[in-house]
């Protein structure tokens, strides 16, 4: 074989040997983009954001606590999931036979779970608001509305503490202890 013969005979075996590892290459990367009309379905019909299903629980008659199912956007860690559903329970019950915990002045103003698993929830209120004119059962009705919707929604809370702007008050309206983290109260429950 001549040297000009050598030197293609060579030239092509480099470039099948290219071709061959850029094909075996690019088997093993993730896809660019979907291949068949199902997957194109399947991409435009995710979601943005992801739900889950959440008991929110609101005062009722007979001095009971109600579970509202509701449809939740998820986020990301738990804090940001306990705002976002303490912030529906605040918008208050799509049922009439229920009502809000807090007055609509009252917004969530930021959670924080310690390592300990308690959360501490800080609710914003006006000036106006700093002591309720409620009575007793308004006052457990109220806190145990916001305790209970975050505890028994999320196993990996074990006590809420919850602040008024950012303090934590000896109690809310003069009736119930607010000075430790809560556990829940499940006789407050409808149907217990």
């Amino acid at each position: 074989m001549s040297r000009s013969a050598a030197a293609i005979f060579f030239a092509a075996t480099v470039l099948i040997a290219l071709a061959a590892a850029t094909v075996w290459w690019r088997r093993g990367q993730p896809s660019q983009g979907p291949k068949t009309a199902a997957e194109a379905a399947d991409v435009e019909d995710e979601p943005a954001a992801r739900t889950a299903a959440a008991l929110l629980y609101f005062p009722g008659r007979g001095g009971k606590l109600y579970p509202e199912e509701r449809e939740v956007p998820v986020g990301e860690g738990v804090e940001c999931r306990i705002a976002t559903l303490l912030k529906e329970l605040l918008n208050g019950p799509t049922q009439a036979s229920l009502y809000p915990p807090l007055p609509p002045e009252v917004t969530l103003g930021s959670v924080y779970v310690t390592s300990e698993a308690v959360a501490y929830v800080d609710l914003d209120a006006p000036p106006e608001l700093a002591r309720p004119a409620w009575g007793s059962k308004q006052e457990i009705l109220a806190v145990y509305s916001l305790v209970d919707t975050v505890l028994l929604n999320f196993p990996e809370v074990e006590a809420v503490v919850l602040l008024w702007n950012g303090q934590q008050r000896a109690t809310f309206a003069g009736h119930l202890d607010t000075t430790r983290p809560l556990g829940p109260s499940r006789k407050l429950l409808a149907g217990r």
